[in-house]
């Protein structure tokens, strides 16, 4: 009997080393991290545009630092926070906005963290065109001269509508 015990204990412990001590996480390879991607958007501005800088493939909730070249420090303006450093969201996203204050074309770099904690960077570039002819930066906005005129005349109109009411009631009080 005991030789029986002990064979069964000796094939249960063979068994459980093969089914067990086979593959194990110390054993699997490292897979690469997902690329980091910049995006601009848009990538072409006129002096005194924006553009959303987006940047995905970081570690989540980590620290990422934009910084531009080619241009100042000054052209790069965060919507919630103040300097050069903004916080990945919970899906490795961060985002911060350009201002071209210059023409020219600039490269804002993120630099962080990637989820195997290596040091990851990524780029986009941001062409910033020159002001419109006449000196102005383009806003984007236009108003046609016709509907300027139209808006000149109905206030004119509106002018000698209430001036004509205001004379006959101070005539009719009399």
């Amino acid at each position: 009997m005991n030789k029986r015990f002990t064979v069964a204990v000796a094939s249960f412990a063979a068994g459980a080393v093969l089914l067990l001590g086979g593959a194990g996480a110390a054993l699997a390879e490292e897979y690469p991290a997902e690329p980091l991607t910049c995006t601009a958007g848009p990538a072409t501005i006129p002096v005194g545009g924006t553009s959303d800088i987006t940047c995905s493939g970081f570690m989540p909730d980590s620290s990422v630092e934009f910084t531009s070249s080619g241009g100042t420090m000054s052209s790069i303006v965060f919507l919630a926070a103040s300097g050069t450093t903004k916080t990945a969201d919970g899906e490795g996203t961060a985002t911060a906005t350009f201002t071209g204050t210059v023409a020219g074309e600039f490269t804002v770099t993120a630099t962080g963290t990637d989820p195997q904690e290596q040091d990851a960077e990524g780029s986009a570039t941001v062409t910033v065109t020159a002001a419109d002819d006449d000196g102005l930066s383009d806003t984007g906005g236009t108003l046609p001269t016709a509907a300027l005129w139209i808006g000149i005349a109905a206030l004119g109109l509106g002018v000698v509508v209430v001036t004509a009411v205001v004379v006959r009631r101070r005539n009719a009080q009399r």
